[in-house]
């Protein structure tokens, strides 16, 4: 048996920790300018403000998202395939997405 089908993909953990590297490589450089700690601060709040960096992590966020709940799924139908009640667990997929 392949005990390895249910483990969480680490694949999708280490693309959006690299993303998420990326935008906050964007920040570092900016603070590199900053000589007080206050001027740091400030910088960091113009960057969680602004609306690209709002735009870039709802795009990293809803792929991540979109991208985990496909993998969900195919282990949810992995699951039924594999499992003893697999005609009733089927069953019971089906009405629920008639409903």
């Amino acid at each position: 048996m392949n005990k390895n089908l249910y483990k969480p993909s680490r694949s999708i953990e280490h693309r959006y920790r690299r993303a998420i590297g990326r935008l906050l490589f964007a920040l570092s450089e900016k603070l590199k300018t900053a000589s007080t700690a206050d001027e740091a601060l400030s910088i960091i709040r113009h960057f969680a403000r602004s609306p690209t960096f709002k735009q870039a992590v709802y795009k990293i966020v809803k792929a991540m998202v979109t991208q985990v709940a496909a993998g969900n799924q195919k282990s949810w139908r992995a699951a039924a395939a594999k499992g003893s009640r697999e005609h009733r667990f089927n069953l019971l997929l089906y009405s629920k997405k008639q409903l």
